[in-house]
């Protein structure tokens, strides 16, 4: 026993001793670690909100029974589509024996309710009345007492103001004056302008005109100054057959000896000729032009009568016809502005005369209102006087009702409260006789839940079903006061339950506006569809939101290297430094760092095996230029296994070893 704690002692020193050296030559060997790194910089970031809860139907319905009874048949099954008004189930026929003393019941108690109701609102009314009446019996002798007071004072403000009416009468008189005598000056200078004009228009008319007659008569010559003037021109016109001829003389002669004798009147006195005897004889003449151009356009040249001779000819009677069209359209242009002269002067001035009438009837009426009102003030004060001893009547008889309403709407209430109860004991006796048939819902939905089975006998009152609308489901939640502001109203909603490996997608629909008093946490509402029934009412699930994209200073969760506490490495001259950091919001990929890193830190994306504060360290990006220290390294480490083991044999194990006994 002794010699196997000798060697066993002298085995531990040797192991010591080598492992000693073993650890000196490794630490001799430094060993730089390859990493991957990054330069910090802002990044748009949005944050996950993981929240949890339970999904519920967006409505439910309890349908409840009105009476007692016991429930025959059940016409639905939990899980259907219920619509209103469908019938859910029928109570045995035996419980419909006492329909009649029910409804007498019934009618009864509605009886005798509506009664102490009318007893109530009676006596109410009653005693409202009389403390109404007493209170407008005494305001009416205030209000009477002051305006008694106040009569004098209005009365003679109200003369005030009809002497003022007077005088403002008065002015609006001289003012409907003052513009109907303008608007006649207005006219008259209208009129004399347009005068002119006519005066004017037809002075230049007659003297185009007769330029007209002229050009046309030189081409004729039917008239007697130019009968023997052009005989070569007639033949071309054809005048040397005696009907043309005539036919020329019967269109011309006629408008020439109108057009002189209109224009000896208007030689001896302009004003005699009106401007629609011009236009009549213009519109004349403009038609012998029209046939003697139409004459020219036919005729050819001869010997005697060139082309240069005709062509003057027409430019001559188309100049003629477009200088009477002119005259036509200008008469035209003076007429019109006649006629609205002559509509507008009617209108206004009738208007005006009668702006003038009504301010005298006005005036006539504020001198009549002066006398009226002297007369009224004195009626005033008369009728107050009478009204003042009215109202002390009133207010003794509203006195005396309301002592009489107290006597006597206690023993009429008490009374109706006794018949009331009496009626509802007599109904709840026949309530317990009779049942309703059958039972239909009030709601469209899915039948979530059946509380009943056949034979069962309920109450009224007692749940029968229940009836929810489950196509759009509510899942509701609480979010951090930390979070609330990532999120808003409309924000979808990734839901997942157990049962489904596809998350459906909702939509924050409600946000409320109070935080829980014990968990500070804030109740949000979701809607969620479910169209395909796949999702369960009252069923556990989670969600996940997208809180709003801020820019923060994110790091993969890669570069954690530990997270309890939350630490990284940083970069510093070459060298792996642990960095303590204090940890904010997350989503899949990325967490916030709230403390501990700037921008333009560089820290360790990913976490080496065996890389500790201290290491000096390559980027990756450096990884192809270790490849001879690594080889190196090797090299040491290998020489330092060999002495090892020609220090440690193989055969190194204590149950190898032959221990003497």
């Amino acid at each position: 026993m002794k010699n196997i704690k000798k060697y066993g002692f002298l085995l531990l020193f040797i192991s010591v001793f080598f492992s000693g050296c073993q650890k000196q030559e490794e630490n001799l060997v430094i060993e730089k670690k390859v990493v991957k790194t990054e330069i910090i910089e802002k990044k748009t970031f949005s944050p996950t909100i993981e929240i949890s809860g339970f999904l519920e139907p967006k409505s439910q319905t309890l349908i409840a029974a009105e009476i007692s009874g016991t429930v025959s048949t059940i016409f639905v099954e939990e899980g259907t589509q219920i619509f209103s008004g469908q019938k859910l189930l029928q109570f045995s026929a035996g419980d419909n024996f006492a329909a009649t003393d029910l409804q007498a019941a019934r009618t009864a108690l509605e009886n005798a309710e509506k009664n102490l109701q009318i007893v109530i609102s009676s006596s109410e009314f009653d005693k409202k009345s009389a403390e109404i009446s007493i209170q407008k019996a005494k305001t009416a002798i205030e209000s009477l007492q002051k305006s008694e007071e106040k009569t004098d004072k209005s009365v003679s403000a109200q003369v005030s103001a009809a002497e003022s009416s007077i005088k403002l009468a008065e002015t609006n008189l001289k003012n409907a004056e003052k513009n109907l005598q303008d608007i006649e000056e207005t006219f008259s200078k209208s009129e004399q302008d347009l005068q002119e004009n006519i005066e004017n228009t037809v002075s230049s008319s007659i003297v185009s005109l007769r330029s007209a007659l002229n050009a046309a008569d030189e081409i004729l010559g039917v008239s007697d100054s130019n009968e023997y003037k052009n005989d070569s021109f007639e033949y071309v016109l054809g005048f040397y057959e005696p009907q043309t001829r005539i036919d020329a003389e019967n269109t011309f002669l006629p408008i020439w000896h109108k057009f002189l004798k209109l224009e000896k009147s208007w030689s001896d006195d302009p004003k005699k000729i009106s401007i629609s005897q011009i236009q009549d004889i213009s519109k004349e003449i403009r038609d012998v032009l029209q046939k003697t151009d139409l004459m020219l356009q036919k005729t050819t040249s001869t010997g005697s009568l060139p082309d240069s001779a005709i062509l003057g000819f027409k430019n001559s009677i188309t100049t003629q016809r477009n200088q009477t069209e002119q005259i036509l359209t200008q008469i035209s242009q003076v007429l019109q502005q006649e006629k609205e002269i002559e509509i507008q002067k009617s209108q206004k001035i009738s208007s005006a005369k009668i702006a003038v009438q009504s301010s005298k009837e006005q005036l006539e009426q504020a001198k009549k209102n002066v006398s009226q009102v002297d007369a009224s003030g004195d009626n005033q004060k008369i009728q107050i006087d009478s009204q003042i001893l009215q109202a002390e009547k009133d207010l003794q008889a509203a006195e005396n009702q309301k002592a009489s309403v107290l006597e006597k709407s206690d023993l009429s209430i008490q009374s109706a409260i006794a018949a009331r109860d009496s009626a509802r004991s007599a109904l709840n006796s026949a309530q317990m006789r009779y049942g309703k048939l059958s039972v239909f819902s009030s709601v469209t939905g899915t039948l979530l839940e059946k509380k009943i089975e056949i034979g069962s006998t309920i109450t009224a009152g007692s749940p029968l079903f229940l009836i929810g609308d489950i196509n759009y489901l509510k899942f509701f939640s609480e979010v951090s006061t930390e979070n609330i502001n990532n999120i808003e109203v409309g924000m979808s909603v990734e839901i997942l339950v157990d049962n489904l490996e596809q998350p459906t997608i909702g939509v924050i629909t409600k946000i409320f506006p109070i935080a829980d008093v014990t968990t500070r946490r804030v109740k949000i509402e979701v809607e969620v569809p479910n169209l395909e029934k796949k999702l369960f009412a009252n069923s556990f699930a989670r969600g996940k939101i997208s809180g709003k994209a801020k820019e923060k200073i994110v790091i993969p969760f890669s570069a954690l290297v530990s997270e309890f506490p939350p630490e990284i490495f940083v970069v510093e001259n070459e060298m792996v430094v642990s960095r303590k950091i204090e940890l904010g919001k997350r989503n899949s990929d990325f967490v916030e760092i709230i403390s501990g890193l700037s921008v333009d830190d560089e820290i360790v994306i990913e976490k080496q095996p065996g890389l500790e504060s201290g290491n000096e360290i390559y980027r990756f990006a450096e990884e192809e230029n270790l490849d001879q220290e690594q080889e190196e390294t090797e090299e040491k480490k290998n020489n330092s296994d060999n002495l090892e083991k020609n220090l440690h044999p193989a055969s190194s194990k204590i149950d190898d070893w032959d221990v003497p006994g």
